[in-house]
């Protein structure tokens, strides 16, 4: 979906699935774990994938504020944080699967004609 987020769907032996989101920079509390869940997720980058767009997940974070002064306090500020699914390792085909920018085709034929190489 994003660096350092993901949700990943486990399933042991008895069939019972169990979840684990992580999502860098959010805290997954009761509220947030609504908004951001496995399910949530994958719906996310199902219409990205599909459409190129989609509706960003948006989860409340808690930061610290200090005023402009050195001496002013900190204060606790609740804002929105907007998770949305990013394309910056490559492209995504229709089903989900990731090549890298720059990659050639496999049936590329390469031309050694680099002038620094000593043979």
């Amino acid at each position: 979906m994003a660096p350092k987020m993901y949700a990943l769907r486990m399933e042991d032996q008895q069939g019972t699935s169990s979840y684990s989101v992580k999502a860098k920079g959010v805290s997954l509390t009761s509220k947030n774990s609504e908004a951001i869940s496995f399910n949530t997720m994958k719906e996310t980058v199902k219409d990205f994938i599909s459409e190129g767009i989609s509706e960003p997940l948006v989860a409340k974070m808690m930061t610290f504020k200090r005023g402009d002064n050195a001496l002013d306090g900190l204060w606790t500020c609740v804002t929105d944080k907007r998770v949305n699914p990013k394309m910056d390792k490559g492209h995504y085909d229709i089903h989900g699967v990731v090549t890298p920018f720059g990659q050639l085709p496999t049936n590329t034929l390469l031309i050694d004609d680099y002038p620094f190489y000593d043979q």
